[in-house]
This record gives C-alpha cells, sequence and structure tokens, in this order.
C-alpha cells in the first residue's frame, strides 16, 4: 500500500517493521508510565515511589513518538537495514524475559529473591559468562544493591 501526499510517497510498507517495533516500545512505556501512577507521583518538593518512573516512562514516550515520526515522515531503509541487520535477537529475548520475570516475581517474594535469579540469567544466558561468575555476581550484586538503598539510602526495597 503506498499512499501519495502532496506528490511524495509514503514509504511505510517498507517501514513496517520498524514502525511496529516503535509501536510495541511505546505500549511498553504507556503501561509504565500508568503502573507508576499508581504508586502515586508527589511533588518534585515531595515526590512519592512512582514520580521518577513515570517521568522516565513519559520521556520514553516521547521519544519513542519521535522515533515513529521520523519513520514515517523521513523513512530511511538503508540506515534501518543496517541498524537491525547485525542485532541477535537471542540475548535481547533472554533480557526481555529475565526483566519480566523479575517485575512478576518482585511484588511477591521482593527484591532480593526476585534479583538474584534475574541477575544470573541475565550474566549466564544474555552475557555468556561463566557458571562460577554468574552465580557468584548474581549473589553479590542484588545484596549489596539492597544494603545500598536499605542503610545508606534508607529506600524500602
Amino acid at each position: 500500500m503506498t499512499a501519495t501526499v502532496n506528490g511524495m510517497k509514503s514509504h511505510i510498507t517498507s517501514q513496517w517493521p520498524s514502525v511496529l517495533c516503535y509501536c510495541l516500545i511505546l505500549g511498553a512505556f504507556v503501561i509504565a508510565s500508568l503502573s507508576a501512577l499508581s504508586l502515586g507521583l508527589g511533588s518534585l518538593a515531595s515526590p512519592e515511589a512512582g514520580l521518577w518512573p513515570f517521568l522516565t516512562a513519559a520521556l520514553g514516550c516521547l521519544l519513542t513518538l519521535a522515533l515513529v515520526l521520523k519513520t514515517v515522515v523521513r523513512p530511511s531503509s538503508s540506515a534501518t537495514k543496517k541498524l537491525f541487520s547485525d542485532v541477535s535477537w537471542g540475548p535481547v529475548a533472554i533480557f526481555i524475559a529475565a526483566i519480566s520475570g523479575f517485575l512478576v516475581l518482585y511484588p511477591i517474594v521482593g527484591f532480593l529473591i526476585a534479583g538474584i535469579p534475574m541477575a544470573f540469567v541475565l550474566l549466564k544466558y544474555a552475557s555468556g559468562a561463566s557458571w562460577v561468575t554468574s552465580i557468584v555476581t548474581a549473589c553479590i550484586v542484588p545484596v549489596a544493591l539492597y544494603f545500598t538503598f536499605t542503610e545508606f539510602l534508607n529506600v524500602r526495597l
């Protein structure tokens, strides 16, 4: 399907994979924004738990919308092909699965119990670290983060 506007052909048909990918990312940012709203925003002087996640997700929405508009208005098929031609999608899928698992487990079992398996999966399967490195690092990093946030920053996890 090629539409003509002011004598210029729209290249949406050749750009649909990029636009679809950007729309999925935009949907994830919208869901993150709505989730952050449920935590409460507060104000800059007295922020609540959802303020910074909301601002970050809102910025992600704006940047993703800019990508969609740029792709539709001024498509560059060679740049898009070059961008995605060397991507190994296995680690990306593992990363998305690990983060999704963490987000599901976190409210149920807490930061440490959800963070250790997520860190292990990311280290072992997404980055290819050795078993020993993956196990040791997956145990140390979440514990160190937990201790840093709870003891030094006085933030409940």
